[in-house]
């Protein structure tokens, strides 16, 4: 009892235990230290650990952007080739409505020339040449058309199935304009053989 009070005494005047030799309260200070300086260590380590998860987490995401960015410009490569693909072929079939079209002129005009009456024939043709101008302009704009895939999205495929769908929807509404064309023509065609097999217009014979 006698030992504990005089600790006690020593310890809050800091001098030395006579029955130990130590200063009072020299060992709780020092195992505060070993404490602290455990702590402090301990929080380096965490703060390092953070440090290269951090780093390790930019690079995986650099590595998946580049990778998502990759991917998206392949897909906007191949859906800028379909597009140019089907334009080509809709240029290349408008060409050769307009070489028939222009056949056609020829002859109404070789019938008019005999005699015959082709305003209903010159009509169809005028329609005809109105259908497959807004065909052709549908085309050229369709061809200039881009499609985007935003690698930043969250999922590629569906943003670029949304593209392609777009695609398919214009190439649709181009094609319809392709169609009206040659209808058009078939009416003008239809109106000039009816024509063709109608009897050509004589001069009345001199008294």
């Amino acid at each position: 009892m006698f030992d504990q009070l005089l600790g006690l005494l020593l310890l809050g005047l800091g001098l030395k235990n006579p029955m130990t030799g130590e200063v009072a309260g020299s060992q709780s200070n020092t195992n505060n230290g070993t404490i602290q300086g455990n702590f402090e260590s301990n929080r380096g380590r965490n703060k390092k650990n953070n440090e290269r998860i951090s780093e390790v987490k930019d690079k995986l995401n650099y590595k998946y952007d580049d990778q998502r960015k990759i991917k998206a410009d392949k897909l906007l490569v191949k859906i800028g080739e379909l597009n140019t693909r089907t334009t080509q072929k809709m240029t290349a079939r408008l060409a050769k409505l307009s070489e028939v079209l222009d056949k056609m002129k020829t002859r109404a005009s070789d019938l008019q020339a005999k005699g015959l009456d082709t305003s209903t024939v010159e009509e169809k043709l005028a329609t005809a040449e109105s259908t497959l101008e807004v065909a052709k302009n549908a085309v050229a704009a369709q061809a200039g058309k881009m499609y985007a895939v935003f690698s930043s999205d969250s999922d590629i495929s569906t943003n670029a199935s949304t593209s392609i769908n777009g695609l398919k929807n214009d190439l649709r509404q181009v094609k319809a304009t392709i169609v009206a064309a040659k209808q058009s023509l078939k009416d003008a065609a239809v109106s000039l053989r009816a024509l063709s097999n109608e009897p050509m217009i004589t001069s009345t014979p001199a008294p």
